[in-house]
């Protein structure tokens, strides 16, 4: 939303624009100014131009520029109206510019300009604001814009060039007359008027406590068509408090009878302090103070055409002025300008008819203004008027409305006039006749081509020349830019005759060959050659000149190469049609002489030779017939191809000898002793039975010979074999003087092996032993233990034998047993033992009061008669095999706590139950006893620290006791148990009755 604040006087701007933030380029000087095509409320936007990295201008500084305010960019528009606000916003106010300053000229930036206004912002400032009056409409202006270099950065621009309506007065008798929705803006307000309390007192502007107005304006306007009115209202101080009344009249008369329509004092600030109408809002009124829901703004009002209304607009904050923005459907009356230009964008020296017949409520009349740059400066009337421009540039036209009363409107037209462009830039083309012509080129804009010189209808579509004759053909073309068409340009295409020239014979030969130089010929004279090799691995080079030289032909491959030359004549820049032969260089037989071979002493080997025919073997060997080779020995084949090409393959034929075989000495081993059997002598081996060469087996007792098979690197085998024999060896066995016992249980072992040399024992326990005799051990841990011997005999043989789960060592009883109850008194003596032992058998009891011990399982037990105290009983089980365990638990014998409350009592002068007092008999302490009394709202009105005090249902302790009421009082007594020290609160409730 962009808003003006202004009057006569004073002009200030205030601006909100919400835009992607970008950077415009401007003039750096007063020459290259950027033209502002539209003045009237113009605003650029926030950082949309910078003066960073700006010169010193060609002019000197502004009156008001410090000395090194010299970083300027300028502006340039066309004057719309006779006023001009100018507000340049940098730091904090829509862009990074600090202490800006502007200045205004009129005049030429040839000849000179004429300084007409300065402005510059307080120091730290980041806006500045310039006012200039008495501008003459149709007048070109120059805006300048600078900062020193330290404060150079972006800003934002706004521009209103209008005519003013009359200054607003505080009061209804001053309202000024609003002929048109144009923008209306106040700069300064002095007071309330001379009655600054003029709204009514139903009005949300009401002040019982002093003046409804202090600093206010009156407006006021007749609809012209029928429709919805909006308004914005801006403060120039986004802080400032604005309030409004809209008024319905019953005449013209501000002052006249009228109706509240719309009322807001609403203080409820937005981001730019704005209050008014708008189509969402749906509240007539918002009183002060910014209540929920309310954001200062009212519903929309219907207006009726003929019908007039006004508006009062009071700053309730300060005297700073404001910007009036109207919207809607609906119209002022007023005079209605409105102009109909054809075209708006000409050519220099072209021409635009302007029309205003379409004007309404002009009756004062219609007066244009073409001062900038048209063939006649004014025209009165509607027209149409026709007007011509003669040099490039953005020109405004301007025409003013009159209606019957005076009241003045202006609408304008920007007259966009291009250059005549020159004519494109063109080159000679030359071609050879026959060859591929591209479509022509020129260096231009919107580029139109034409056959002849003048006259036609030019194409965008740029020609192909054609090469099929010689010769030299003329082609022409122009540019368009912006509209406007330039002169033509001839751009001439040149054929030349095309050489031809003898087609060389094609060439074969076989790889290894010295083929000769190849010479070229044509009809032509003053022939050059060119020739390409598409195929270079024949031998020959990819491209040459002059003629085809000799070289030495190659093939690796198994197929004919053949390589295509072409060879191109040319005379002068033109060349000919290629002309094409091959040279084909056949490949060498793919002479096969077979795989090598490698064989042992004595077998028969064949040579057969494959990929030619007449193969031809040295040393004597027929081809495909079998004979045995005595020695290592490589023989060569030779063999032709269809081609005549000669070709060789060699065979090596390896003679091996048999590798000799040795599977080891017989040899003589332990019963179920690992053993290894290594053959030597070859590279592989094989044992038969199983066995792996080189890896441990156990030999059985069943087999007493070993054969192996080597195999020597090359395959060649040999035979040998191996025996092996065993030794006797004694069984192991060992015996224990017990088997099962508790922990720790200690077990003799004796060896009944015969023949042991040394003996291993283990236990399983963690514990070994060497004896070969008798070995013992002792068994902590409940459970049982594998036994295991291992012995070794006089032959190095051994043996060995485990007995499983042979010791085994009982678990203890886990004695326990519950006492239920565990505290006993004079009147509960007894107690039940509950035996919960895990593992027992049989169990003993004391009772710990000396009376005889019992073995009952689960024994009961009477303490009657025995003093209060602790007695500690115990029990011992025992397991099946006598492993012993036991637990002790306390039994106590208490005083019992025995206490007596009454729930009411009589205190009605009798003899009877005139106190009410608990009774203790037992098991608490008397020196650590309170009573306390409190009635239904919790007030304490008795208490007593003797338990042998009770309470007579009297209250008060000032020497004057009175009777409580019948009702019910709670009680609370705090005392101390006399066995544990251990303190109780216990509460209930005592009815009072009388």
């Amino acid at each position: 939303m962009i808003s003006w604040l202004l009057n006569r006087k004073t002009l200030t701007v205030f601006v909100f624009i919400t835009l992607t933030m970008q950077f415009f380029a401007q003039g750096d000087d007063c020459s290259t100014a950027l033209q502002l095509n539209n003045v009237s409320n113009y605003c650029s936007g926030a950082a949309f131009y910078t003066n960073a990295g700006s010169t010193t201008g060609t002019w000197g500084n502004a009156t008001c520029f410090g000395a090194t305010t010299t970083e300027d960019v300028w502006f340039q528009f066309t004057a719309i109206g006779t006023d001009a606000l100018i507000s340049v916003g940098g730091n904090g106010n829509g862009g990074t510019m600090s202490n800006p300053s502007v200045a205004i000229y009129n005049g030429d930036c040839t000849t000179g300009v004429n300084e007409q206004g300065c402005a510059a912002a307080t120091f730290g400032s980041g806006i500045v604001q310039l006012y200039e009056g008495a501008m003459i409409q149709g007048d070109v202006y120059y805006i300048r814009v600078s900062t020193t270099g330290t404060n150079e950065g972006s800003f934002e621009l706004c521009v209103n060039n209008y005519t003013p309506t009359a200054n607003p007065g505080a009061d209804c008798g001053g309202a000024a007359f609003l002929c048109s929705q144009n923008p209306v803006s106040v700069g300064t307000l002095s007071g309330g008027g001379l009655d600054n309390d003029e709204p009514e007192s139903n009005s949300c502007l009401e002040n019982t406590f002093g003046a409804d107005e202090g600093n206010s304006s009156w407006f006021y306007w007749t609809c012209g068509t029928s429709g919805t009115f909006t308004l914005d209202i801006t403060p120039l101080n986004p802080t400032d408090d604005i309030d409004f009344i809209i008024y319905q009249l019953n005449s013209t008369n501000p002052c006249g009878p009228r109706t509240i329509l719309r009322c807001n004092s609403s203080s409820c600030l937005n981001a730019n302090g704005s209050t008014g109408l708008s189509l969402t809002d749906v509240n007539i009124t918002e009183d002060p103070g910014c209540d929920p829901g309310e954001n200062a703004y009212c519903q929309y009002i219907n207006m009726t055409a003929g019908t007039s209304y006004a508006i009062l607009i009071n700053n309730f904050s300060a005297n700073m002025g404001f910007t009036v923005n109207f919207g809607g459907t609906a119209t002022f009356q007023g005079p209605n300008p409105n102009i109909v230009a054809n075209p708006i964008s000409i050519c220099t020296g072209g021409s635009v008819v302007f029309n205003g017949s379409t004007s309404t409520n002009v009756a004062g009349g219609l007066n244009w203004n073409f001062s900038n740059g048209g063939s006649q400066a004014s025209a009165s009337g509607a027209g149409p008027h026709t007007i011509s421009y003669s040099n490039p540039g953005t020109y405004t036209a301007i025409l003013n409305g009159t209606d019957f009363a005076g009241c003045t409107s202006t609408e304008t037209v920007t007259i966009t006039v291009s250059p005549i462009p020159n004519a494109p830039q063109v080159s000679t083309i030359t071609y050879c006749q026959g060859a591929t012509a591209n479509a022509l080129t020129a260096t231009g804009t919107n580029l139109l081509w034409y056959p002849t010189a003048t006259g036609g209808i030019g194409s965008s579509t740029a020609p192909i020349p054609s090469t099929a004759n010689s010769g030299t053909f003329s082609f022409y073309v122009s540019q368009t830019t912006n509209g406007c068409e330039s002169p033509r340009a001839q751009l001439n295409v040149i054929v030349t005759p095309q050489p031809t020239m003898d087609v060389p014979t094609n060439l074969d030969a076989c790889p290894g060959e010295l083929l000769p130089t190849v010479n070229f010929t044509s009809t032509f004279s003053n022939v050059t050659y060119a020739w390409s090799n598409d195929n270079t691995t024949i031998g020959l080079a990819a491209i040459g000149a002059s003629s085809l030289p000799s070289f030495t032909t190659l093939n690796a491959t198994s197929n004919d190469l053949v390589a295509t030359i072409s060879v191109t004549p040319t005379v002068g820049t033109c060349s000919g049609s290629p002309i094409n032969f091959t040279i084909t260089i056949h490949p060498l037989p793919p002479i096969n002489a077979g795989n090598d071979i490698s064989i042992c002493v004595g077998q028969t080997a064949t040579l057969t030779a494959t990929g030619g025919t007449n193969f031809s073997w040295n040393n004597g060997i027929q081809n495909g017939v079998q004979f045995t080779p005595v020695n290592t020995t490589t023989f060569t084949v030779t063999g032709t191809s269809t081609d005549g090409c000669i070709n060789s393959d060699q065979v090596l034929i390896t003679v091996n000898p048999i590798p000799t075989v040795f599977a080891g000495n017989d040899t003589t081993i332990c019963p179920n002793a690992s053993f290894t059997l290594n053959g030597s002598g070859a590279s592989t081996y094989s044992w038969n039975n199983g066995v792996t060469n080189g890896v441990s087996f156990i030999p059985s007792s069943a087999i007493s010979t070993y054969t192996v098979v080597g195999t020597s690197a090359v395959g060649c085998t040999n035979t040998d074999n191996m025996n092996i024999q065993f030794y006797p060896v004694e069984n192991v066995s060992f015996s224990p003087d017990i088997v099962l016992g508790c922990s720790p249980l200690l077990v003799n072992f004796t060896n009944s092996t015969l023949n042991s040399v040394n003996c291993n024992w283990d236990f399983g326990n963690g514990n070994t032993s060497n004896n070969c005799g008798t070995a013992s051990s002792t068994f902590i841990q409940v459970g049982c233990y594998d036994i295991t011997l291992n012995v070794t005999f006089s032959n190095g043989c051994t043996n060995s034998l485990t007995q499983p789960n042979l010791v085994c060592v009982e678990a203890p009883p886990m004695a326990s047993f519950v006492p239920t109850p565990s505290i006993l008194n004079e009147y509960d003596s007894q107690t039940t033992f509950n035996n919960t032992t895990i593992g027992g058998v049989s169990y003993i009891w004391n009772f710990g009061d000396s009376t005889a011990l019992s073995s009952e399982i689960s024994p009961e037990h009477d303490y009657a008669g025995l003093p209060l105290g602790n007695y500690l009983v115990t029990l011992i089980a025992f397991s099946p095999s006598g492993c012993i365990d036991s637990v002790s638990r306390i039994i106590q014998i208490k005083e019992d706590l025995l206490i007596y409350i009454p729930n009411c009592f009589t205190p009605d002068q009798d003899e009877f139950n005139q106190f009410f007092e608990p009774v203790f008999t037992s098991g608490f302490d008397p020196f650590d006893y309170n009573l306390y009394i409190y009635n239904r709202w919790g007030q304490l009105i008795f208490e007593s620290h003797d338990h042998t005090q009770g309470w007579d249902g009297a209250y008060g302790n000032d020497g004057n006791a009175r009777l409580v009421p019948d009702g019910i009082y709670t009680w609370k007594i705090e005392f101390k148990t006399s066995d544990s020290d251990e303190r109780k609160v216990i509460v209930g409730h005592v009815n009072v009755l009388r």
